[in-house]
This record gives C-alpha cells, sequence and structure tokens, in this order.
C-alpha cells in the first residue's frame, strides 16, 4: 500500500489497484488450471464431432472448467474483501474499514465488533453465493 500510495499520490486509486493486484492472481491461476484439466476424452470427443471454436469452448471447455473458475474467484473474493477492508483502515476517510479503525482508536469495543461480524457476514454471504452460481453452472458426470 505504500508503494502505491506514493506511485499513485491517491488512495482512491491505490486502493483499487490493491485489490486488483491482491485478487487477480488465484482467479487467473485457477482458470489455467481448470483450462488446462479439461478431460482429454472430451476434447476428442469435440473434435470428432467437428465443433466449431466457439462451440467447442462453450459446450466443453468451459463447462468442466467451471468448478476450478469459481474456486479462484471465492478466493479472490476472500482477499478482495480482506484487502478492501485493510486498505480503508490505512488511506480511506469512509468505508468499514475506516469505521473499524476510528473505532479502534475511540475504544468503542461494542461497536468495533458489531462491523466485523458485519464484515464476516458479508465475506460469506459472498461465498455462499458464489458457490451456489457455481453448483448451477457445472456439470454432473
Amino acid at each position: 500500500m505504500p508503494l502505491a500510495l506514493y506511485t499513485f499520490r491517491d488512495s482512491t486509486v491505490s486502493t483499487i489497484f490493491i485489490i486488483f493486484i491482491c485478487a487477480v492472481w488465484p482467479m487467473l491461476i485457477s482458470t489455467a488450471t481448470g483450462t488446462a484439466s479439461v478431460r482429454a476424452e472430451w476434447l476428442n470427443v469435440s473434435r470428432v464431432f467437428g465443433l466449431p471454436r466457439l462451440e467447442h469452448v462453450t459446450r466443453v471447455v468451459f463447462p468442466a472448467s467451471v468448478p476450478m473458475i469459481l474456486s479462484g474467484m471465492r478466493i479472490s473474493i476472500g482477499i478482495a474483501w480482506f484487502v478492501i477492508v485493510a486498505a480503508e483502515m490505512v488511506g480511506a476517510q469512509s468505508g468499514i474499514g475506516y469505521f473499524i479503525w476510528n473505532e479502534w482508536n475511540n475504544l468503542q469495543i461494542a461497536s468495533m465488533i458489531v462491523a466485523i461480524v458485519l464484515v464476516g457476514g458479508i465475506g460469506l454471504a459472498l461465498d455462499i453465493l458464489l458457490k451456489r452460481i457455481g453448483e448451477s453452472l457445472s456439470f454432473r458426470e
């Protein structure tokens, strides 16, 4: 965060940059792993049927790699949510992270704990939402 603040000289741009850098890698790695691990039999069947490239991707590769893609998205959402709160504690003048830090400085422990529970609840809800989306998009063997 200090390097981003020094480079961009704007806390909002620095925060967005840090969130992006922290959250993009789990998604990219999971997507690459998911697409590389599609069964060879499925790829061969797609070639035998002579599917065009776009249909090959949409009907074989994407559905087979959806579980890995969404696992990466779930990890990335968790990391992004954590980084958002931490970045707000460091360089923002509003937000839940700023509120938690401000309540800590004012020794308002009860409201700080409520805010922390709220952050955890929102993170859990986002994780459950992505899990359900993944279950609805993937197919069973």
